[in-house]
């Protein structure tokens, strides 16, 4: 099997192709995380690489959240970054009620604190072209786009999932 850049199963350019956000059908369930999903990756990670959607891995950043039981905000935002740079996503903060073009998606990203200081964990949901947001339940979770409460999603700043808190969202927008 070929190694492309930074010792993936697949070029990075096969996986800016892949990128499918108007995905309603999720085929990869076991197999992808809530970072894939916003992503709009629905490959395995296996097929990409061990560990893919860690935030980083895709870049191959020197920051290893698999050697971690917590981690930084920083580390975590720096992460997306490199990953959102390889794979060629132009991205930019905006608040989640804000109007994006058509050619955009947003995301919004959820951590779990582990003190004042470090977090335990991060877990992000997209917005579909309809308003509502959804987001994926780790490994072996459904897309859902109900809150811990059984409230459909329309703003995650409103929403409630358990033990974790809103923290930021960002709009990317796709090369054409």
């Amino acid at each position: 099997m070929q190694t492309y850049e930074n010792g993936l199963k697949m070029s990075l350019q096969e996986l800016r192709s892949s990128i499918d956000i108007g995905k309603k059908e999720w085929t990869s369930g076991h197999n992808t995380n809530c970072y894939a999903y916003a992503l709009g990756l629905d490959i395995p990670q296996y097929k990409i690489k061990y560990g893919a959607y860690e935030p980083g891995v895709i870049a191959n950043s020197k920051i290893d959240f698999f050697s971690k039981e917590v981690f930084s905000y920083n580390d975590l935002i720096n992460n997306l970054y490199l990953d959102f740079n390889a794979l060629g996503i132009v991205f930019r903060e905006i608040s989640p009620l804000d109007k994006i073009s058509s050619n955009e998606w947003k995301i919004a990203l959820f951590i779990t604190w582990y003190n004042q200081n470090l977090l335990e964990d991060f877990h992000f949901l997209r917005q579909h072209n309809d308003g509502i947001w959804y987001h994926k339940n780790g490994f072996y979770g459904d897309v859902s786009n109900y809150d811990d409460h059984g409230k459909i999603i329309t703003n995650p700043k409103k929403c409630f999932l358990k033990y974790r808190e809103y923290n930021k969202c960002l709009s990317l927008t796709l090369p054409k």
